[in-house]
């Protein structure tokens, strides 16, 4: 049953439900100022907006009833902000030189990528704490800080890929919000390509947040001049990271948190591994599955086991299923690019009810 509803005209980029409060944000394809928007998430009642003039927000966190976002302008300027959740009044704002995204901010601390590298921003007053040099850029991903280390993966792009017939025109979507069912999606479908494709390498760093001295990293084997990165868990001392070679191929890797060595690996040759997370030992992961058409395409989720990789079972979807799986007791819930929502029993993928709404 649909409770309400917020329409823009505007293409929404983030959607974040805290504390009683969602806030959205979206850019104005005409004028390029973006717009964040605090609404009351029980009747979708505005509480404030706040408008960044020639920018576009990239990401948002809130911590301690206090917003973080960032806003970057076309000349590649960047500025994070700090505004009180309640009335959206600044508190505080940081600026940088090249795009900037605020991924998460823990006990106190706002981390921020940049082409600067990784940055530590005391969270109550933007006071720059650390900065650490790491290859490539970040920010898609949410890092987590596990006993005193920040683990997260970083890429480095490059135009050495090759174009092939078959090749998607665009990367997969930033990884959502645990609990965003229905967050806005980029769609892909495959097309023909003239011009040499952006290749990209993915690393693991393991960061202590005290000092930001790097720990480890581990870079992920190169093939085809890609090995891209998408999600990210950390769990029981393991470190667990999805990618995609191409359309037809991804990775499943997991990592010793201790030093970055490497448990197993485990290749999917059935989709792309699009977005996952980790829970009671075992790996949920939504995938999306190229069937060579110019159609969206179909998806599937899979689970699998956590110590080794070995699939427990897996169920093919019609539409493409980007969002990871979100588990709640005993059940799996699924959303599609085709605004479809499923609930699955989590141990046997047996349906239990299926929704559809008017979002695509």
């Amino acid at each position: 049953v649909q409770l309400w509803r917020y329409s823009t005209i505007n293409a929404v980029s983030n959607l974040l439900v805290a504390n009683g409060i969602a806030y959205v944000t979206s850019n104005d394809v005409v004028s390029q100022n973006g717009c964040l928007v605090a609404l009351r998430a029980s009747d979708g009642t505005q509480l404030w907006h706040d408008i960044t003039r020639g920018s576009s927000y990239n990401s948002l966190v809130v911590d301690n009833r206090v917003v973080y976002t960032s806003a970057s302008a076309d000349n590649g300027q960047a500025t994070v902000f700090a505004l009180r959740a309640s009335d959206g009044i600044q508190l505080w704002h940081y600026p940088t030189t090249t795009f900037t995204s605020v991924p998460a901010v823990v006990n106190g601390i706002a981390y921020l990528f940049s082409n600067q590298g990784l940055s530590a921003l005391q969270a109550s007053n933007g006071r720059l704490l650390w900065r650490a040099t790491v290859q490539g850029n970040s920010g898609l991903l949410p890092p987590q800080v596990i006993n005193g280390v920040l683990y997260f993966i970083t890429t480095k792009i490059s135009f050495e890929g090759t174009a092939t017939p078959t090749s998607q025109v665009n990367i997969l979507p930033q990884a959502g919000t645990m609990g965003n069912l229905l967050q806005s999606v980029v769609r892909m479908a495959p097309m023909k390509q003239t011009l040499p494709l952006k290749g990209g390498v993915s690393s693991v760093y393991a960061v202590r947040i005290s000092d930001g001295t790097v720990l480890w990293h581990y870079t992920m084997s190169k093939e085809n001049g890609n090995n891209w990165a998408n999600w990210l868990s950390v769990e029981n001392g393991t470190v667990y990271a999805g990618t995609y070679v191409d359309q037809d191929k991804s990775y499943i890797y997991a990592l010793r948190s201790s030093d970055g060595s490497v448990l197993w690996r485990q290749a999917m040759h059935r989709g792309m591994s699009a977005n996952a997370f980790v829970a009671n030992r075992v790996i949920y992961i939504a995938s999306f599955i190229n069937d060579g058409s110019l159609n969206q395409g179909s998806g599937a989720v899979y689970a699998l086991r956590a110590s080794d990789g070995t699939q427990i079972w897996s169920h093919l979807m019609y539409w493409v299923v980007y969002n990871p799986p979100m588990l709640v007791g005993a059940t799996i819930y699924i959303s599609t690019a085709g605004g479809d929502v499923y609930a699955f029993q989590a141990s046997s993928s047996s349906l239990l009810w299926h929704f559809h709404t008017d979002v695509q």
